[in-house]
């Protein structure tokens, strides 16, 4: 569904994951090219979206507690950081080329506080970030300087290259260290959705409920027979969990950012069924019977919601995965535009008068046509669109314009899980129905006094 969604969410799954592989291939052969692919789908995730800081967190974390005994015994021994761990050489690549940007975070804490002595500690700190960034530097270059500088050519490479705008605007690379974190700690404390800490607890099993009933008992089964990559993708769950839950910003597509880990281990214990699993209590064939058959119900059933959801049902009304839909009002609107524009004979030059508040909501629609103006004081479009917040009330004002038309824009998901039922959950889970009323947001529009 949300490789049709008009967010970015995808592409930084995308990256996460590519990371992830090339981590886990340079465990294994501890080949260059593995570590110069990942920094090209590390600063490729900083270009797409802010939740690569959680990513990059995650995964620094682990990388950390695998590797922090073998570094601090080797930083004893006069720096000696040649030939390191796999996982300690991969921590140092990412290490060394994030470190910058997360030392972003504390200028935004600085920038965000009164004046005192509270700004000299954020200085104190931010000074503290910039000596911890040498240091890093300096263990980059201790332990393969060639390797470090070819992954911070293609890392800032990339960067530069999609902040700047291909060099069109230089103080783009600045805003992109500073700004994007910036925003993103803003809208922390926005909190945008309001949504309770159990969301996507109650989002996920809607939805994602095959790879959940693997990976839950997967994760079980690795926490105390797992290798590595197993118990890694068992702790990427739980933490992508905890810090999403528990993040101010709580939105359905970010529920995408849980599943990925969901899916790769609820596969991983799949494939380790289908092999043959040897449990006292339970026979190898009958674990692989058990789970084929498990697998042909709920696959049946995660197809038919996936093609429900994506391509059957519209945004009206609008289902959990969307929140919030686009009324069927909007097309049909666009309809009778199209149809206006060709029997004027003006085409995609038909002047259009749109409120800037609606600019985000209709600039899809839009896209093709080239008269578009955002002055709503004196509109000279021949299509009036405004916001229901901007009603007229002098009649001059709409002269040349006939009955205005009040629309439905977007439709909100009603929110009747905030105070958690086990029944209405079960109730949507199994029919999609809710108790309702939908909130919308309105607009008003008018064409000519001669349009038919």
């Amino acid at each position: 569904y949300y490789s049709r969604y008009a967010r970015n969410d995808i592409y930084i799954v995308f990256w996460s994951l590519l990371l992830v592989i090339c981590m886990w291939r340079y465990f294994e052969e501890k080949k260059a090219r593995y570590l110069y692919i990942g920094a090209a789908a590390l600063s490729l995730s900083f270009c797409t979206k802010e939740v690569s800081y959680i990513t990059v967190a995650i995964i620094a974390l682990f990388l950390l507690i695998v590797a922090a005994w073998e570094l601090v015994s080797r930083l004893r021994k006069r720096l000696d950081l040649k030939e390191l761990s796999a996982p300690a050489e991969f921590l140092i690549m990412i290490g060394t080329l994030s470190l910058p940007l997360f030392g972003a975070l504390w200028w935004a804490a600085y920038t965000n506080l009164d004046s005192g002595l509270e700004k000299v500690l954020i200085v104190l700190l931010l000074s503290g970030v910039c000596i911890v960034f040498a240091i890093c530097a300096v263990v980059g270059i201790l332990w393969n300087w060639r390797r470090l500088l070819i992954s911070a050519i293609i890392f800032y490479g990339i960067f530069t290259l999609l902040y700047t705008s291909f060099f069109t605007n230089p103080g783009g690379f600045v805003s992109g260290i500073w700004g994007t974190v910036d925003y993103w700690i803003e809208q922390q404390e926005v909190a945008r959705g309001g949504q309770p800490w159990f969301y996507y607890i109650m989002l996920l099993p809607i939805y994602e409920f095959l790879p959940l009933l693997f990976a839950f008992v997967g994760a079980v089964y690795y926490a105390i027979k797992g290798n590595l990559f197993s118990r890694f993708l068992v702790y990427w769950v739980v933490v992508s969990l905890l810090l999403y839950s528990f993040s101010g910003e709580k939105m359905p597509w970010l529920s995408l950012h849980i599943a990925l880990p969901v899916i790769l281990l609820g596969g991983m214990f799949i494939g380790r069924l289908l092999q043959g699993l040897k449990w006292r209590w339970v026979k190898p064939r009958i674990a692989q019977v058990s789970t084929v058959l498990v697998l042909l119900f709920l696959f049946s059933s995660t197809v038919y919601i996936a093609c429900q959801e994506s391509y059957q049902e519209g945004d009206e009304p609008p289902q959990m995965l969307l929140y919030a839909g686009m009324s069927s009002d909007v097309p049909r609107i666009m309809d009778q535009i199209e149809e206006l524009a060709e029997e004027t004979g003006e085409g995609k030059e038909i002047a259009i008068t749109l409120d800037n508040d609606l600019y985000w909501l209709w600039r899809w629609y839009l896209r093709d046509y080239k008269n578009v103006d955002y002055s709503i004081d004196q509109p000279k479009g021949s299509v009036l669109i405004l916001s229901a917040d901007h009603e007229p009330t002098d009649e001059s004002y709409l002269e040349q314009y006939g009955e205005g038309e009040r629309i439905k824009l977007l439709i909100w998901f009603p929110e009747e899980y905030r105070d958690f039922d086990l029944g209405w959950w079960w109730g949507y889970f199994l029919h999609r129905e809710t108790l309702g009323p939908y909130w919308t947001s309105e607009g008003i529009v008018y064409f000519p006094k001669s349009a038919p």
